[in-house]
């Protein structure tokens, strides 16, 4: 099996993605300028696109020579380091211990797990969580870590430009840039209002979300959330709008839940 067939079979990120946003008839709106239909290419692409490596998928249209590249990325609102996430570690680190026990079990197995993502208090041996704390550090969170990925990202397209050329073997007339983007943040990421939970937090409604976009070579971004079940759909032509349009980050705090539960239950075949 070559290389290049053994890169299509084992990345599916784009595939993932399409069946959580949109095979389930969930909502979607489109924040642009231009006319609702302007998406229907790119939806018709995403649909059709093939699973990829560098980039994560790409869908030749070739009545139109045109090559739709599309590349998927996770963020979260927890602390990140040179090793990852916070959240991303401990959800590592608490199914790699379930699936140990599982296997350790002599019956069925079930348990109740803490994922942390956020900040806790210690108390001794303990930590204390306390809700709609830190919202200051959740938020400052949330922009760093998309700003990471985001520019990450951007700064590998011509590459993923040359390998669909090689791929397809052709000279595509026009080429479409597309992010897919994903909060990942467990519980999801919402606006603190008074003491308690606002509105969710929809990135392409932000500020911060316009400027680097604005100053990106990519023509469209798709956003979803794990936990809100709308798909957010938008195009450059965003960028040329007054930023006061849109929510600053910084203005706010957020509310996210610093840790969350995660049950599990296997029962042992006889």
């Amino acid at each position: 099996m070559s290389k290049k067939t053994t890169e299509k079979q084992n990345k599916s990120e784009i595939e993932t993605f399409k069946k959580r946003y949109l095979y389930k008839n969930l909502n979607s709106f489109a924040i642009s300028n231009n006319h609702p239909n302007s998406f229907d290419n790119i939806l018709n692409a995403l649909k059709q696109c093939k699973n990829f490596e560098r980039p994560d998928g790409y869908f030749f249209d070739e009545e139109t020579a045109t090559l739709y590249i599309f590349e998927h990325f996770e963020f979260d609102c927890s602390e990140t380091n040179r090793n990852g996430s916070k959240l991303r570690k401990n959800i590592s680190k608490v199914n790699n211990e379930i699936e140990s026990e599982i296997k350790n079990s002599a019956q069925s197995y079930n348990s109740t797990k803490a994922i942390v993502q956020g900040y806790g208090v210690k108390d001794g041996n303990s930590t204390i969580f306390y809700m709609g704390k830190d919202g200051d550090k959740f938020r400052n969170n949330y922009i760093k870590n998309f700003k990471r990925q985001f520019e990450r990202h951007s700064s590998k397209i011509q590459d993923y430009i040359d390998h669909c050329k090689q791929e397809i073997n052709a000279t595509p007339i026009k080429i479409l840039t597309i992010f897919v983007i994903e909060d990942i943040t467990m519980g999801g990421t919402y606006y603190k209002h008074l003491n308690g939970m606002g509105e969710p937090v929809i990135l392409p409604t932000t500020k911060q979300f316009v400027e680097i976009f604005k100053n990106s070579k990519i023509d469209y971004v798709f956003f979803g959330m794990l936990q809100y079940s709308d798909l957010i759909i938008c195009d450059r032509s965003i960028t040329n709008d007054n930023l006061d349009k849109y929510i600053d980050l910084y203005s706010k705090e957020f509310f996210v839940f610093p840790m969350m539960p995660q049950i599990t239950v296997a029962k042992k075949l006889t």
